[in-house]
């Protein structure tokens, strides 16, 4: 798949919600925070069940997860002036 594809992302074995990425190929994000509080295991799969890559973060929020400041910065601003509209 090329373009932007919605990708689901797991917590804990369930679904909840979407990440939307740029991808070559489908790929399974899947997000658990491990029994430890703060430490997470990210793993992406492939359409053929390959593990491309595994990682194991310690950090409140997975890195993946998180928008750029300038994104949330820019969506500020849209929010913002669509407000001003109302």
């Amino acid at each position: 798949m090329s373009g932007l594809d919605s990708i689901p992302v797991i917590f804990g074995g369930q679904s909840d919600g979407d990440l939307r990425t740029q991808n070559l190929r489908p790929l399974l994000l899947q997000i658990e925070e491990t029994a430890l509080p703060g430490v997470w295991l990210t793993e992406h799969k492939d359409a053929e069940g390959d593990r491309p890559t595994l990682h194991l973060e310690v950090t409140r929020i997975p890195a993946i997860l998180m928008a750029p400041e300038e994104d949330v910065a820019a969506a500020l601003e849209l929010l913002q002036g669509a407000s001003k509209k109302v």
